[in-house]
């Protein structure tokens, strides 16, 4: 299974409500099954910075078309 899938797959059972943790730490790094409080957050702190770097690539890229679109009127 590539990472793609294995990511897909993780998400979805998420959204049921299995509770699967996640690290990118180099040495322990994966997924794993949540059992306490503090994973829960080091996971969820970990998903939560990536979207707001998501957000501001989104935010960016709109800004640069919108630009792009004023230089070219």
């Amino acid at each position: 299974m590539n990472a793609r899938t294995l990511t897909a797959c993780t998400n979805g059972l998420r959204r049921k409500g299995f509770s699967i943790g996640s690290s990118k730490s180099n040495v322990s790094g994966g997924y794993y099954i949540i059992t306490n409080d503090q994973e829960l957050n080091s996971t969820v702190r970990e998903m939560e910075a990536n979207a707001r770097k998501q957000l501001q690539s989104v935010y960016a890229l709109k800004k640069g078309w919108r630009d792009r679109k004023k230089m070219n009127k």
